[in-house]
């Protein structure tokens, strides 16, 4: 488990450290300045000149320090600060200070023309200009240095994260430094983990620099899921088990000309491990499921979801230990009626596809979301689930699901690039598996499948989920070995699960 931390979240830690156990910044900034040696230290050969552009906060004096330590080991490096020297303060400006009285080369640029020469006459750069409190758009001289760096023929690194990235959305604020890699202290910043700002992080680096934060109360539990993690949630199968020992699966799923959504979904469910299966489907597409022997087809009458004897769809949901329902259901009004009985059942359940259509069509139907509930939106849904536009929703993933998750008490699976799992009381994961074989038609159905699948076999709904999504993106990449991203179908993915799943 990689613990994700907010910009306020990383101030109370550091106040702590160097309030409560009496650990000096100036100790935490040359720890972080020794991090970054290493990392440069690791890509630098007899022909490297490493400029470092510092800002005024502590990343400049990250900076400061690491010309300092960079100097006294025999590497080629000077400095640019972005501003006079009277700018710094505390930890920063002693930093300064002793470049100062030592003579290192470190200019103060004042024009965006330094700014190009000093960059390409340079083939490695560190960015210290700006930290994690950076709220405002990039403007004037460190938005032209920014740009310039992006330009140069180099390798680029990123103290603690690039400069011109919301640290608490991962949103590129007007320009934003392009890293070959992020050296980042203590725990991962939530803004390195959701798009744009997973993709100009570049290759991350965790460095601790003896921030002691055992025994620390975080506000927040938020981390990035890991294989680990997955293994410890999944229970062990124990040699005299049978199928009942591993769940009792519902899905409800399906419509003419959609039938490959629920094969897709019952496919997925038994190979992530579901010991029985029921699937309820329009008889007209029935046959389809033929291909899937092991489930155990319930069809209701021709004529759409409207037609459905809810009796029987009842005695089902009674008999199921976990629900899922919405793959290829169409837009029918019958299909509101279906959810809205599912989720009054209370069960674990599963809402994809046309089960959020139909929620967000139908005002009555948010207060009948539970605890138990798992919502697995992409953009677009979420965005019709909060009445706001996909764009929205995208510039802030995190803060749409964590807001419908707590404002609605269920569990909110937001899918994407990095997906975003947020519990009913209030716990935040991300997911970093996968890969672009999954942008096509059906991933979403594989996923509910898996997570129906972790359900059955006694996974809490949030714990599910989490399963769900890092197995999915783990099976996508497990493909990618013998098939091309362009290539991989969402069936593909079914079949890798066999060779991921724990």
């Amino acid at each position: 488990m990689k613990r994700v931390l907010t910009a306020e979240a990383m101030r109370n830690l550091d106040a702590h450290i160097i309030n409560e156990t009496g650990t000096p910044g100036s100790v935490l900034m040359e720890n972080a300045a020794h991090a970054l040696f290493r990392h440069v230290l690791c890509h630098i050969n007899s022909e490297s000149r490493v400029l470092i552009i510092c800002g005024k906060g502590n990343n400049g004096g990250d900076g400061s320090a690491l010309l300092r330590i960079l100097h006294m080991n025999g590497v080629n490096a000077s400095a640019a600060l972005l501003c006079e020297d009277s700018a710094l303060k505390g930890d920063a400006a002693i930093n300064l200070r002793s470049v100062r009285n030592i003579g290192l080369p470190c200019v103060n640029v004042k024009d965006e023309g330094e700014i190009s020469n000093l960059t390409s006459a340079n083939n490695i750069m560190v960015d210290a200009i700006f930290g994690t409190g950076l709220s405002r758009s990039v403007t004037g001289l460190p938005a032209k240095a920014i740009e310039s760096m992006n330009k140069a023929e180099a390798y680029r690194i990123a103290v603690d994260i690039p400069s011109g990235i919301c640290s608490d959305t991962g949103k590129v604020l007007g320009i934003a430094f392009k890293a070959d890699a992020t050296v980042t202290f203590q725990h991962l910043k939530r803004g390195l983990i959701p798009f744009p700002g997973r993709e100009y992080a570049g290759k991350l680096e965790i460095a601790p620099i003896g921030m002691n934060s055992k025994g620390y109360k975080f506000d927040k539990c938020e981390y990035c899921l890991e294989y680990d993690d997955i293994v410890r949630l999944i229970p062990r199968r124990l040699p005299d088990s049978h199928k009942g020992s591993h769940g009792r699966a519902l899905l409800i799923a399906g419509s003419e000309g959609f039938f490959g959504a629920s094969v897709m979904s019952a496919r997925a469910t038994l190979r992530a491990g579901a010991g029985l299966l029921k699937v309820v489907v329009p008889g007209e597409i029935s046959p389809a499921l033929f291909t899937v022997p092991e489930a155990m087809v319930n069809p209701i009458p021709e004529g759409g979801w409207g037609g459905a004897d809810m009796l029987k769809l009842d005695s089902l949901i009674d008999w199921a230990d976990c629900i899922a329902v919405g793959p290829g259901m169409g837009r029918d009004e019958g299909v509101k009626r279906v959810v809205s009985r599912v989720l009054q059942s209370g069960k674990p359940s599963v809402l994809d596809a046309d089960a959020l259509n139909a929620i967000s069509g139908d005002a009555s139907l948010y207060e009948y979301l539970h605890p138990n509930s798992v919502l697995t939106p992409h953009a677009g849904e979420m965005a019709r689930l909060c009445a706001c536009s996909a764009l929205d929703v995208t510039r802030d993933p995190v803060g749409f699901a964590s807001m419908f998750s707590k404002r609605w008490n269920a569990n909110l699976l937001l899918k994407g690039a990095t997906s975003v799992i947020c519990s009913s009381r209030g716990n935040i994961a991300y997911n970093l598996t996968g890969n672009p074989g999954l942008a096509k038609g059906g991933s979403g159905d594989v996923l509910t499948g898996i997570i129906l699948a972790m359900m059955a076999q006694g996974l809490q709904p949030f714990e599910a989920a989490c399963a769900g999504a890092y197995l999915l993106g783990k099976a996508a990449d497990k493909a990618a070995e013998t098939i091309s991203l362009r290539a991989i179908t969402s069936s593909d993915v079914v079949e890798a699960l066999k060779a991921v799943i724990v």
